[in-house]
Parts: structure tokens; C-alpha cells; sequence
């Protein structure tokens, strides 16, 4: 049977954060200089919600629609054609594309433009890295009372990120977009009360504003109200009450509920073990690409005895997982590959050069990827036990087998870049 490292529930905060292209100075002047001589458009937030709900919902075939309206100035049409381009929604993620769209708007005032403006320069999407810019775009939208700016620029001022921090700033800009009826402000003003990084700690208040959130359906405040009683954060800790949030959250498409979820009824935590629901969940998050799920998903599958599943399959499941950069899938396939372990069901022929590349990409993911950073006890482990069997594993190797072990690597690694996160 394929272990599995100790990994509990990944109960973690979302964080606010391509290749850059030529801006030259005297652009990034005109933008600064422009930024406070353009028209400003004030919307309401129920205007801002309907408008990022209809973002929500393109598909392909609304794009080139929405291309030739925004082609003739329709301000709502190159807002929602920049958004597309930032969020991959219905195109091809590009920063770039998202940025020419969004100056068109930002010319017409737009605020939702402007924030967009300001998250491209913020995180380097496609465009120069300016949190400077950045900053003095969100302040612009923010002066429009437009939500979702007062939340980006409440966040560098409480994280310190692109401004100096300013606590009194931070809460007070974070305070109006979350008043206003902002899920994901409300969430960030819920995280800067429960961390207490710009203001008092206090949990209390940090799940009060997650559960206003999560009255909106929203899905990060689904769990962020099942963290909190997962954890003991601001309420008395109760598992079961957790999961009935975080099945909410699960619902409503979050990855990390779904996940946490499946982790539960797979380990009986707060629920019954369900390993049907467990597998249902898994699957679930593995489709949005979370590498944990996929993961667990290969392990379910090297135990099974049911048709369809088995080793080969399992090991297929474990290099997707690995491919979505979770180190822990690599190295069972090191495990796998390397003899460390035999079942009664499935004895696979010793590759000694194959479990050395997948110990080494195992490293390689655990180093540059966040996953140590949401499983940081398991990461420990993970990292003694991989220097043990890499030493072990490399005694086991010929002069050739090392250099093809690798080559697979740089090879494996060309098809699958590693995260930058």
C-alpha cells in the first residue's frame, strides 16, 4: 500500500497579489500623468456586481461580439474584453491584450479598468511591474468609491506591498469597500482582523466579516467561515460544523473546499468515511488543477481492487498530479519506481534510473512550488525522507543510468515549468 505523507486540511488565506513587455519610459510617464487627467465614471455596486457577472459568463463565442462593440468605444465592452484577456475567461490569458483594453476604458474613466490597470502593473502580468503605478491607479478607482480598488489599495497599505505600510490607511480603505457590500473585501478586512497584521488581532470580528461574505454565496467566505471553525478561530472549534462550510464552499466550485472535503470523508474527519464522496471531491478539485487532490486521487487508485483502476493507472493519476506541481506524487513514483515498497496486488519492475528522476523533480517541486508552504509539517518530512532516498537510489546506478536520470529530468522539466509561486 502507497502511504500517504501526513497531510491534514489545507485551511489557508488567499493572497492578493509572463513576461514583461517594452514599455518605455516616456509611456510609463504618460500614464502617470494621464491617470488623474481622465473623465471620472462612478458605479454603484450593483452595477460593479452585474458587471463582473456578465464577465463570469463569457465564453469563446461571445468574444468577437464583444471585440467589434469595443472596437467602437463601447466602455462596457472593452472593460469585459480586458477582463477576458486578464482572467483567460472565454481567450487566451494575455496580460498584454488585457492592458491595451483596459487603457481604452481607463481613457473613458472607467473604474473597474483602472483596477484592472493597476493589478497587471501590481503583479508584472504581461506588463511592467510598477507597484508604484499600480498603487496610484487603485487610488484613482478608489476615489470613484469603486469596491474592489478600496480593497487593493486597503491590502498594500496594510501588507506593505507597493506602499508603506499604513494601518490607519489599511483598515479605512478596507472598512469602505467591505461596508459596500464586497465579498472579496469583506474577506480581506475578515484576514486583516484574524492575522491582526494592520489592525488589533481579532478573530471574532475576522469571522464576522467572513460570514457576511459567505451570506452572499460567496465561495472564498464559505471557507473562510469553515476555516475559522475548523480552527477555533473566533468560535469554538467544532470539525463538523467546518465541513458543513466548507461542503458550501465546495458547492459553490471553491478547489481548496472541494479538496478539504474530500481529505475529510477520505480520512473520516467531522463526517463519516465516505471514499465514494471522497473520490467524488478529489476529482473535482483535480479538474481546477489542484495537484493535492490529483495526488490523493492516485493513492485511492494503487489501493483499489475495483476494474478500471490498478497500477498503471495510478501512476498515470500521480504524474497529472505531479504535472500540477505537487512534489508528494513524484515521490511516490520514485517509490514506485525505486522497489521501496511491493503490494500483493501490483509488484512493479525495479527502474532505478526512473526513480531518480522522479525523486529529483520531487525536490525540485518541493523547493519552487507553495505546496510546503499549505502542508509545511509534511514538507519537513518530505525533504528528509528525499535526501535519504536520493542517496540510496543513486548507490543503485550505473555511469549511464545517472546521466539518463538526468536528462529525463531537464527533459521532464521543459514540458512542465516549474511554479514561480
Amino acid at each position: 500500500m502507497l502511504t500517504a505523507l501526513s497531510l491534514g486540511l489545507m485551511c489557508v488565506s488567499s493572497c492578493i497579489g509572463g513576461e514583461p513587455r517594452g514599455i518605455g519610459p516616456e509611456s510609463l510617464e504618460w500614464r502617470a500623468a494621464s491617470v488623474g487627467e481622465v473623465p471620472a465614471e462612478q458605479i454603484s455596486e450593483a452595477e460593479r456586481k452585474a458587471l463582473m457577472a456578465k464577465a463570469k459568463a463569457i465564453t469563446a463565442n461571445d468574444l468577437p461580439g464583444l471585440l467589434e462593440r469595443a472596437e467602437k468605444g463601447d466602455v462596457e465592452a472593452q472593460v469585459l474584453v480586458g477582463l477576458a484577456y486578464q482572467r483567460g475567461q472565454g481567450a487566451t490569458k494575455d496580460g498584454a491584450k488585457a492592458m491595451d483594453w483596459f487603457e481604452k476604458a481607463a481613457a473613458q474613466g472607467h473604474p473597474t479598468a483602472l483596477t484592472g490597470m493597476g493589478v497587471l502593473h501590481m503583479t508584472g502580468d504581461g506588463v511592467a511591474k510598477d507597484p508604484a503605478l499600480a498603487i496610484s491607479l487603485f487610488r484613482k478607482a478608489a476615489e470613484q468609491q469603486y469596491s474592489s480598488a478600496e480593497v487593493y489599495l486597503g491590502w498594500a497599505y496594510c501588507t506593505g506591498d507597493g506602499a508603506t505600510r499604513d494601518a490607519g490607511a489599511a483598515m479605512e480603505w478596507l472598512t469602505k469597500g467591505a461596508k459596500q457590500g464586497n465579498a472579496f473585501a469583506q474577506n480581506r478586512l475578515g484576514w486583516a482582523y484574524v492575522k491582526g497584521d494592520c489592525t488589533t488581532k481579532n478573530e471574532p470580528a475576522g469571522l464576522e466579516w467572513f460570514r457576511k461574505a459567505a451570506e452572499q454565496g460567496d465561495a472564498e467566505g464559505l471557507r473562510n467561515v469553515g476555516v475559522s471553525y475548523n480552527l477555533g478561530r473566533g468560535v469554538a472549534r467544532d470539525q463538523s460544523e467546518a465541513m458543513r462550510w466548507y461542503e458550501k464552499a465546495a458547492e459553490a466550485g471553491d478547489a481548496t473546499s472541494q479538496y478539504n472535503v474530500g481529505y475529510a470523508y477520505h480520512k473520516g474527519v467531522g463526517v463519516k468515511k465516505d471514499q465514494n464522496l471522497a473520490e467524488k471531491w478529489f476529482a473535482k478539485a483535480s479538474e481546477q488543477g489542484d495537484g493535492q487532490a490529483t495526488y490523493y486521487l492516485g493513492l485511492m487508485q494503487w489501493d483499489s481492487e475495483g476494474p478500471g483502476f490498478g497500477a498503471q493507472g495510478a501512476m498515470e493519476t500521480l504524474a497529472k498530479a505531479a504535472a500540477q506541481g505537487n512534489p508528494p506524487a513524484a515521490y511516490a513514483l520514485g517509490e514506485i519506481h525505486g522497489g521501496f515498497f511491493t503490494t500483493l496486488r501490483a509488484r512493479i519492475q525495479r527502474h532505478p534510473a526512473k526513480a531518480c528522476m522522479w525523486f529529483e523533480i520531487s525536490s525540485k517541486l518541493e523547493e519552487t512550488s507553495n505546496w510546503n508552504q499549505h502542508f509545511s509539517e509534511a514538507a519537513d518530512g518530505l525533504r528528509r525522507d528525499l535526501k535519504e532516498k536520493i542517496a540510496k537510489t543513486e548507490k543503485k546506478l550505473k555511469p549511464e543510468e545517472k546521466v539518463s536520470c538526468h536528462e529525463d529530468v531537464e527533459q521532464w522539466l521543459k514540458g512542465h515549468p516549474l511554479p514561480t509561486s
